[in-house]
């Protein structure tokens, strides 16, 4: 025959064992971090006496004793800093390797900037009477791009009063013997003592090219006293008028 009896109740699982443990938040780690510090200062023996004030109290000074020694093992915002850093070191190098390698201004080679200049003067210079006469000569090689040439030439020319005074220029003819010719014709001209400046401007390639300043003067021979010629290349693509 079957004993009679009470039935043994199932037992309940605990509660914590079917909830998940709770994650602690900072400032509880904080706290217990600072409980511990306190304990570890006043004793367990006197623990009980603390109250918040005297447990704030107590933390700061020990959290101001300990200061010196504390560190921050890695910052997540100091590392972004670091990076940013970093990021603009890397950008200025960019920049400046740019900078110091450039091949274009303004969308123009960089031979095109690589104006040459010659000059050259010269004193007591021979002047025959109806006939042309070189007194200054400048040989200059124009770089790849600066295709135009500038000439300045200007001489001093002691003639007698009813004397008629001409200089010019020529480009890759040092003959100035010949009195016709477009160099001829755009000459500038005086009467008696004066000096006499002339300059023009006109394309040409790269490479050497020679200039030269010719003087003549009518009825009697005389000394240019001071004459000389100063030759530029210019770069093209400037925004001034003209035909060049």
């Amino acid at each position: 025959m079957a004993r009679l009896g009470h039935a043994r109740p199932r037992s309940r699982p605990h509660d914590g064992w079917m909830k998940s443990t709770p994650k602690l938040s900072l400032p509880f780690v904080v706290l217990v971090a600072v409980a511990a510090l306190v304990l570890g200062t006043v004793g367990v023996a006197n623990a009980s006496s603390l109250t918040v004030h005297s447990v704030r109290k107590i933390a700061a000074k020990v959290v101001k004793k300990k200061a010196p020694g504390l560190s921050v093992a890695h910052a997540a915002t100091a590392g972004t800093a670091n990076n940013a850093n970093a990021a603009k070191k890397a950008d200025l190098a960019t920049k400046a390797t740019s900078a110091d390698d450039a091949t274009t201004l303004a969308g123009q080679p960089a031979q095109l900037y690589l104006d040459r200049i010659g000059f050259v003067s010269a004193n007591h210079v021979g002047v025959g009477a109806d006939t042309g006469n070189t007194l200054a000569t400048v040989t200059i090689i124009v770089p790849q791009g600066a295709s135009i040439i500038h000439a300045i030439g200007d001489a001093s020319m002691p003639a007698a009063a009813g004397d008629t005074t001409s200089v010019w220029t020529r480009l890759d003819s040092t003959d100035c013997s010949s009195l016709s010719g477009p160099d001829w014709t755009r000459r500038s001209i005086g009467k008696g003592t004066g000096t006499l400046t002339t300059q023009f401007a006109t394309p040409t390639t790269a490479g050497p090219h020679t200039v030269v300043l010719c003087g003549s003067v009518t009825t009697s021979g005389i000394f240019a006293d001071v004459a000389s010629l100063s030759v530029q290349t210019v770069p093209r693509g400037s925004t001034g008028g003209g035909s060049l």
